[in-house]
């Protein structure tokens, strides 16, 4: 039999969503024992450091891509106002640290999967180590984290399929 841990909450996610999540849970209830899984090297979700590239810059203008309590730097802007990929995941990690989540996320973890236990608890498979239960999931993993190409007809077309995550 594996080592299991337990926890009151299990956040799946280390980006934007993980990170606002973790930060309002512990802000309700302090004493929470909270875990944030993320498959990524780290933090960041899609803004993670591994996913940057130079002159990757997001489609939105600074102080429209914050947390409302806590301001970004107005480093790595475009002259009309674009946020940079490196301002964006410092932002992230400044964020993680600053609020004390650092300690609470495990970063190269992938949860290969979840079973609710008796309707009381949740188990987490975790890939290459023990499992994980919880109290409480909040799946935070992003619309961006897994790259998804719809199919349609392709005949007559022989051109590469390219997702913007590859």
């Amino acid at each position: 039999m594996s080592n299991e841990e337990q926890f009151d909450v299990v956040i799946i996610g280390a980006g934007w969503y993980g990170l606002i999540a973790a930060t309002t849970y512990i802000r309700l209830a302090p004493h929470t024992k909270l875990l944030i899984l993320d498959n990524g090297r780290s933090i960041g979700g899609v803004w993670n450091k591994e996913r940057i590239y130079p002159n990757l810059f997001a489609q939105v203008g600074h102080g429209l891509f914050e947390y409302s309590f806590y301001p970004m730097k107005k480093e790595g802007l475009t002259p009309d106002r674009y946020i940079s990929g490196n301002t964006i995941h410092g932002y992230l990690n400044d964020f993680a640290k600053d609020y004390d989540l650092v300690r609470r996320i495990r970063l190269n973890t992938t949860v290969i999967n979840i079973e609710k236990i008796n309707g009381e608890m949740w188990r987490l498979d975790i890939k290459n180590a023990d499992c994980v239960k919880t109290k409480k999931l909040i799946v935070a993993s992003g619309v961006s984290s897994d790259p998804y190409t719809p199919s349609w007809p392709k005949e007559g077309f022989n051109k590469p399929v390219i997702h913007s995550a590859q």
